[in-house]
């Protein structure tokens, strides 16, 4: 979009310049037959890799604390899946796999703890947990309350120029569905 951009104003100004987009994405989202590996994602995943495998050696060596590596991708979770299949991490949580399977917060906190319980059964107190950046946006009910609260919100501003003044649970309940109300809540 921005080569596309730079041309369209070097054209109007008459100059005489050829620009070339790159494509580039740490997503890994643009690979096709045209594009092998965009600019980026290899650099980040490499990045990415390093530094969560000296977190893990670091978990590993003292025994001790859990640590949730929070990693780049909030429409794609390639980057995420890179570093898990390089560094093998104790859990990976990944924004595409909770959509396809239709996963709560309750059910991905309920994995967490129990991975924990049964690292603490087999005297292993610590570990590594990755999760994409946009991982509860995949979440179905969260969609479903932001889509709600855009409705709600949208509605009130119709009605009232400020509308996010006297926003309280009475209203916020009276709005949304109980589903959405309790992802909220």
């Amino acid at each position: 979009a921005n080569a596309c951009l730079l041309a369209e104003r070097f054209a109007a100004e008459g100059l005489a310049a050829r620009v070339v987009g790159v494509p580039k994405s740490v997503d890994g989202h643009l690979k096709s037959e045209q594009v092998e590996l965009p600019v980026g994602f290899d650099s980040a995943s490499k990045l990415y890799s390093e530094l969560v495998g000296n977190v893990m050696t670091d978990c590993t060596s003292s025994r001790k604390y859990y640590h949730f590596v929070r990693l780049m991708g909030r429409d794609a979770s390639h980057l995420a899946l890179e570093v898990a299949l390089r560094t093998r991490p104790n859990l990976v949580l990944l924004g595409e796999e909770a959509a396809q399977q239709s996963r709560t917060i309750a059910g991905l906190v309920g994995e967490v703890a129990d991975l924990v319980a049964e690292r603490a059964a087999a005297g292993m107190e610590y570990g590594v947990v990755l999760v994409s950046e946009g991982l509860v946006d995949f979440l179905p009910e969260v969609r479903n309350l932001l889509r709600e609260l855009d409705g709600a919100l949208a509605e009130r501003d119709a009605q009232d120029s400020n509308s996010y003044e006297g926003l309280s649970d009475d209203w916020l309940s009276s709005a949304l569905s109980p589903p959405a109300f309790a992802a909220f809540s």
